[in-house]
């Protein structure tokens, strides 16, 4: 098992070092827009489940989070056809 990293931190060559941080260490990485309304966010967090949560204050555990598989590296929320995100 893998631990999954949310990254909410500005895009450019700073997340790019940071995305490969957590991929060589082994993590799966959970991208997340800097600029998604507070609701909207928790929704996503807790559709995604991130272990950790790397945002403008660092990394932290973030409670109820769920390790993924051993080998993934990219966890995305898509709408599907109903909206919500899976």
């Amino acid at each position: 098992m893998t631990d999954v990293v949310a990254l909410a931190i500005e895009q450019g060559p700073g997340f790019v070092d940071r995305l490969r941080d957590e991929w060589d260490a082994g993590n799966a990485v959970a991208p997340l827009a800097r600029d998604l309304p507070e609701p909207e966010r928790a929704r996503l967090l807790t559709a995604l489940r991130p272990t950790h949560i790397v945002d403008d204050g660092g990394r932290r555990r973030h409670p109820g989070g769920a390790e993924a598989e051993s080998g993934d590296a990219l966890v995305v929320a898509t709408g599907g056809s109903t909206g919500e995100p899976k």
